[in-house]
């Protein structure tokens, strides 16, 4: 069986070196195709790929898909690419890697890839494995940016002149959202600082899905191989091999340095630092006026503040930081915000609808200092109480939101049309 791989991530998160190391530790024995994704002209990333695989003896193929983004623009590439791939080679591949361009959207790469022709997979139905990589150092500040993606060239490329209405953080956080792995990469960076890695980790795991594990490295160095074998519940060909003497050519450190944030190690750490989720629901409708006044106000008004929620729980610096850092959030904790409960909201998310336009599905959408409630089509069969799909879903993702939870659920509430007297 074939197995589909997706690395997403923004631009100069190490993707390609990420990549380039798979390729390089790649054993004899597991064969490897490669789609090299850029929206530039030229794609430099695809020219990297080629020159490690060219060395590869035949074991390793690449192609590049240029001018367009394989989520959408160049999806019918996409598929195209892949099947020239295999079409090239009689016995197929174990793995076919698509490096994303930096402006791709994980959750529609990963639909794409899903509808790949079971003769590619060599006749099986196999789920891409979709691994999204950021960069540990510079995560948290991209999440506090208010900058749109056509301002950003160096994030998303030249791509960051085609969705002039999107922000920065809301990409990087569909980009976590929908991984089945994330990869902490450049933890080097951080300088030691332990309590800040804890966090960063904390909070990823909080962002991402349930199921999704949560990894570091250093110079992308990092088994992704391995990575989908073990969430395909096997063991990997590719992890057959000893990894004692090697030597990172970054430094003297280990090459393969990586560390996991299992399930329980991702639950001590959104414990021990507050990160916490829930959900509100309810089938009435919101009314607009209420809802406007009493609680996109006081969101907006935060995303109108020098600083979020990831401000006062983070600082840049090493291990002589850390304990400010507890102390503060020491503070925070007894100093929330009285008057705005939404303060330690870093993200949320769901499909609403009010009582002046009961047709249009509305999609909101909190990421860091970026807020925006958007038409998303019409719910279907409104006003059939049999067939009616309706419905205020968010979710709510934070620090420190036990305290404030209530509080938000309450205004939540209070902003929907009353139930009509019996």
């Amino acid at each position: 069986m074939t197995r589909v791989v997706a690395l997403c991530g923004f631009l100069g998160v190490g993707k390609t070196t990420t990549l380039q190391h798979v390729l390089t530790q790649c054993p004899d024995d597991v064969s490897v195709g490669v789609v090299a994704n850029d929206v530039a002209k030229v794609n430099i990333d695809a020219q990297l790929v080629k020159s490690v695989a060219e060395d590869a003896q035949g074991k390793l193929v690449s192609v590049q898909l240029e001018n367009g983004c394989a989520c959408c623009t160049a999806s019918d590439d996409l598929v195209e690419s892949i099947e020239s791939l295999v079409a090239n080679r009689e016995d197929g591949f174990d793995y076919i890697i698509v490096e994303a361009s930096g402006v791709a959207e994980a959750g529609q790469l990963r639909e794409v890839l899903s509808e790949l022709p079971c003769d590619i997979l060599r006749g099986q139905d196999s789920q891409p494995f979709v691994i999204t990589v950021v960069d540990a150092y510079d995560f948290l500040d991209q999440c506090r940016s208010a900058d749109m993606l056509r301002d950003r060239p160096d994030l998303v490329g030249d791509a960051a002149t085609t969705d002039a209405k999107r922000s920065v953080v809301d990409l990087l956080m569909e980009q976590v959202e929908h991984a089945d792995s994330v990869i902490l990469n450049k933890i080097d960076r951080l300088e030691g600082a332990v309590t800040r890695l804890e966090k960063l980790q904390a909070i990823v795991s909080g962002l991402a899905r349930d199921e999704a594990e949560v990894h570091t490295s250093e110079f992308g160095a990092i088994d992704l191989l391995d990575l989908v074998a073990a969430n395909a519940g096997g063991s990997s060909k590719a992890h057959n091999h000893c990894h004692a003497d090697e030597i990172c050519k970054h430094g003297s450190h280990c090459a393969h340095h990586h560390e996991k944030c299992n399930e329980g190690c991702a639950r001590d750490h959104k414990s021990k630092y507050g990160i916490s989720s829930f959900v509100f629901s309810s089938s009435r409708a919101f009314h607009g006026p209420t809802l406007a006044k009493t609680v996109l106000q006081p969101i907006a008004a935060l995303q109108r503040a020098e600083d979020v929620a990831f401000d006062r729980t983070f600082s840049r610096g090493g291990d002589d930081a850390e304990q400010k850092e507890v102390d503060r959030d020491q503070a925070l904790a007894e100093t929330a915000d009285v008057e705005n409960p939404f303060c330690g909201v870093v993200r949320a998310k769901g499909f609403i609808w009010i009582d002046r336009q009961p047709s249009i599905k509305l999609y909101w959408s909190l990421a860091g200092k970026s807020f925006a409630v958007t038409p998303a089509g019409t719910w279907a069969d409104e006003g059939d109480e049999s067939t009616d799909q309706r419905r205020q879903e968010l979710v709510f993702v934070g620090i420190g939101l036990e305290a404030q939870r209530q509080r938000i659920l309450d205004l939540l509430e209070a902003a929907l049309v009353p139930v009509p007297a019996e």
